[in-house]
């Protein structure tokens, strides 16, 4: 069991100290965030324009709005890359 860490360890190193590990990380973050800031802009539109209707029993859920959408891209970002 201790050879198992030993090798685990030295693989491990050696993929984070490597350039194509942070240049896949950058990718992912990078169009993740983008994906999250439309995401989050349209649900700052949607509740906007449902204040300006004060008599519609429309509610807005941020975890089925942001939340959910955002793993649910994340998830498909990362099969891609």
């Amino acid at each position: 069991m201790k050879n198992i860490w030993i090798i685990a360890k030295k693989d491990l190193s050696s993929f984070f100290s490597s350039p194509v590990f942070y240049s896949l990380t950058s990718v992912f973050l990078i169009l993740n965030g983008f994906i999250f800031f439309n995401i989050l802009n349209y649900f700052s539109l949607q509740s906007f324009q449902v204040q300006q209707r004060p008599g519609s029993s429309f509610g807005l859920n941020l975890n089925e709005m942001v939340i959910e959408p955002s793993f649910h891209n994340m998830a498909v970002i990362l099969l891609l890359i």
